[in-house]
């Protein structure tokens, strides 16, 4: 059965589930907005960019949005539009955003740049890449690759280092992409 849940006036560039699967958040201009799947229930929308709202990506471990438009700018979010990061602007626009699975970091994709941040909005590593935009960013299962689609059809892939794991009295940490 299908069901119109939102109707607007201009295009959606963006659209995904809240972590519990009752809110669909889609971005609408310079917007954010979250959808209750309930019937009734008022949308709740923020200005999150100064220009438009180019993807976004709700994390379910840690229930934070990440957003990134045409005002050149990544932003964080809590699940009630309080923003708790801003980038400076960068020298060209954000094209994707992509949250690792575990939430402890997202990554960022840009004109031939691919940034790596922590849920703070930190940054733990900046690459120039010859991609020409990033387009779309995904992330492997286990949180340890990421991948981008790049504009000039080219696809480049990150591995995270330094990352820790610990577990009853082990602790191992990734060194390398192997090692």
């Amino acid at each position: 059965m299908r069901t119109p849940l939102v109707q607007v006036e201009k295009p959606i560039y963006c659209v995904i589930w809240s972590p519990d699967n009752d809110t669909v958040l889609y971005t609408n201009e310079k917007n954010i907005c979250l959808k209750p799947n309930t019937g009734g229930t008022k949308v709740v929308q923020w200005k999150a960019h100064e220009g438009l709202v180019l993807k976004v990506d709700w994390n379910a471990s840690n229930n934070l949005i990440v957003s990134c438009g045409e005002d050149c700018k990544y932003k964080i979010w809590d699940a009630y539009g309080r923003q708790l990061f801003s980038s400076n602007p960068y020298e060209h626009v954000i094209t994707s955003v992509a949250w690792a699975p575990n939430g402890e970091y997202f990554a960022v994709g840009a004109f031939e740049m691919l940034r790596l941040c922590d849920k703070t909005g930190w940054t733990y590593s900046f690459d120039k890449i010859q991609t020409g935009s990033i387009m779309k960013i995904a992330w492997s299962p286990d949180g340890t690759i990421c991948a981008g689609a790049g504009g000039n059809g080219s696809i480049v892939y990150a591995h995270v280092v330094d990352k820790t794991i610990s577990w009853s009295n082990w602790e191992v940490q990734l060194a390398e992409n192997n090692k």
